[in-house]
Parts: structure tokens; C-alpha cells; sequence
């Protein structure tokens, strides 16, 4: 069966996964791949071609209320989880529930009280609204869908394609995972904003800042008076 994954971070290669055995934690969310073994009844089916599809984890790159973003699918995930940053940055309405505990794969812990509840979620052709997800501070992703998506929506996975399959009636609906080894990374964009600019920006964001002078004034362990006035 599939190992389960790691909150938000994707390993390369399968020789580094560590297998845990006899452990059980009050919210799994540990790194992986998909399922490490196949019975391959197609004879043409190249060994390449399956062990290429055996590494690459679900994700999609769609939309969450109308905006684009990194959505993991992670069956060892306990709850659906969705970037603090980006719901700052779209400015997601977010709701105070009771504390959640969530046990990260470097054995840290960290806890929310936050929650948002998405009004329409995109992959591909598929929509579904009125989401449930526990607001964390995540790395390589914007939203995670973990087991109680999976409950509630039940896709037909094809591990091999990669794909999706959901049925309502005499509709079938199917979507593919993206390809791309690609996903959210940190980025430095330099940018020219004034005082009241950064008077709006969000509390929580991480802002770093560099004071370059012309002149050599020598080392010194204290910022300038012109940074100072900043800080």
C-alpha cells in the first residue's frame, strides 16, 4: 500500500525514505511516494515509465477561490491544511477553532487555532465547495488535501497515469496530476515601496533588509541610524 507523506516536502529518491515501523502518532503526516511496488501485467509497459510515475507525488496546479495554487494530495495527512501566507495574501477570511497539534516530519511540533473554509475548489473540471481546512504554515505548498477530502470526494486513483477519477451518476470526471517536478518556492523580488507600503505589510510575513553604503564606515555590530529608523 502507499507509505504515507510528509506534511509538505517531496523526496527524490526512493532510497533515502526511511520505513518506520510499530509507530503511531495522534496526526501522521510523513513524506513518501506513491505505492513502492507494481504488478506490471502489461509486458510493454517499460520499467522506466513505471518507476518515473513511482515517484511522482499527486499535486495539481489549479485554484482555491479563484486564485492559482499548489494543492498536495497526501492520503497521510489527517486534515486538510492551507498556507498561512496565502490565505495573507489573498486575504482569506479565517475563523479561530479549537488548538490543533500537528507533528511535522523533523519530529517538531506545531499548533494552530485557525481555520478557513474554501468556497470553490478547482482541479481541473472538477469543483467541489465548502472545504474545511486547518490554517499552518506551510513550505512547498499552498493547500494540502489530506484524508478527509479523500473521504468525502472517494476518487478512483490510477497510481500509474497519475490521475483522478471521480463518478456522480453517468459522469465521470477525470483529472491528471501535474507532471512538473516543479512546485512553491521562496523567491527575493526587489522591489521599491514606501513608508506607509510597508506600514500594510501583514504582520506574519518575514521581511528582510539590507543597507548598502558607499562609503566604508568601517565593522560595526549596530545597524546604522538609517536602518534603525525602519526597524
Amino acid at each position: 500500500g502507499p507509505t504515507p507523506m510528509e506534511l509538505d516536502y517531496a523526496r527524490n529518491s526512493l532510497s533515502n525514505h526511511k520505513h518506520e515501523k510499530n509507530e503511531q502518532k495522534e496526526i501522521v503526516l510523513k513524506d513518501g511516494t506513491e505505492p513502492t511496488s507494481y504488478n506490471v501485467t502489461n509486458n510493454s509497459l517499460e520499467l522506466t515509465q513505471v518507476e518515473g510515475n513511482r515517484e511522482q507525488l499527486l499535486r495539481f496546479y489549479d485554484k482555491i477561490n479563484g486564485h492559482s495554487a499548489w494543492i498536495l494530495l497526501d492520503s497521510g495527512a489527517s486534515y486538510n491544511f492551507i498556507d498561512e501566507n496565502f490565505i495573507a495574501c489573498h486575504k482569506l477570511t479565517s475563523k479561530i477553532v479549537s488548538s490543533l497539534t500537528v507533528e511535522l516530519a523533523s519530529d517538531q511540533k506545531a499548533s494552530t487555532n485557525k481555520a478557513i473554509d474554501i468556497i470553490k475548489l478547482e482541479l481541473g473540471p472538477y469543483n467541489i465547495s465548502d472545504i474545511s481546512v486547518q490554517v499552518l504554515k506551510l513550505q512547498h505548498y499552498d493547500a494540502i488535501l489530506g484524508k478527509p477530502w479523500l473521504y468525502y470526494a472517494n476518487p478512483n486513483i490510477n497510481w500509474r497515469k497519475n490521475t483522478l477519477v471521480f463518478q456522480y451518476g453517468s459522469k465521470t470526471i477525470e483529472v491528471q496530476a501535474d507532471p512538473r517536478n516543479t512546485y512553491k518556492e521562496y523567491s527575493c523580488n526587489l522591489v521599491f515601496i514606501s513608508q506607509q507600503q510597508l506600514a500594510k505589510v501583514p504582520s506574519n510575513e518575514e521581511i528582510y533588509t539590507i543597507h548598502v553604503n558607499k562609503e566604508d564606515n568601517g565593522n560595526t555590530s549596530h545597524p546604522l541610524l538609517e536602518v534603525r529608523k525602519i526597524l
